[in-house]
């Protein structure tokens, strides 16, 4: 019996079940670090969509931001009043929000802003939805303006330059309050 016989296995069989199970483990090892640098680098690029409502003096803007770390892809704007989809194109929507919230005493629309389905938004960018502009008479307590975020609701569906998985912004679960 030769000195590195076990269990009726030569020498040579030993150090090729050897190689084979060190190559399988680094198959393995490498398979697994690929997988785990693919997931860290969507995570990397994720957006995250959020609100943000500001009174200034006679007005009221609300600012959707992108706080991740990645552009978004736009798939969908949607603006709901009293959870009823807004319909029309473009600025449409905004325009028809304010005047459901407003319907006598509507104030001025100094700006307003959307995303097209196919336009990105930039990692750490800002837009303004829309930017009111109230009269000094007709200036709607701070109450009021809470009352209406609650009316109104922004749905935007969104990816990741990967483009894998759609994300779904919704200003009544992730709205950001000062």
């Amino acid at each position: 019996m030769a000195l590195c016989e076990i269990y009726s296995y030569s020498c040579e069989s030993i150090g090729a079940l050897s190689s084979t199970a060190i190559a399988a483990f680094a198959f393995f090892a490498t398979a697994y670090q690929a997988w785990s640098t693919r997931k860290h680098n969507r995570l990397s690029v994720k957006p995250m969509l959020t609100t943000l409502a500001v009174c200034p003096d006679n007005g009221y803007i609300v600012k959707l931001s992108n706080i991740g770390i990645g552009p978004a892809l736009i798939k969908s704007f949607e603006i709901y009043a009293d959870d009823k989809k807004i319909d029309g194109t473009g600025f449409e929507p905004i325009t028809k929000a304010v005047h459901i919230m407003f319907p006598q005493d509507s104030p001025e629309i100094l700006n307003w802003g959307y995303l097209s389905p196919g336009g990105a938004m930039a990692a750490s960018s800002s837009i303004d939805i829309v930017n009111l502009l109230f009269s000094p008479t007709s200036l709607p307590s701070a109450a009021l303006l809470e009352h209406f975020q609650k009316r109104i609701k922004l749905v935007i569906k969104y990816t990741s330059i990967y483009e894998e998985e759609v994300f779904i912004y919704d200003s009544y679960k992730s709205h950001i309050t000062p």
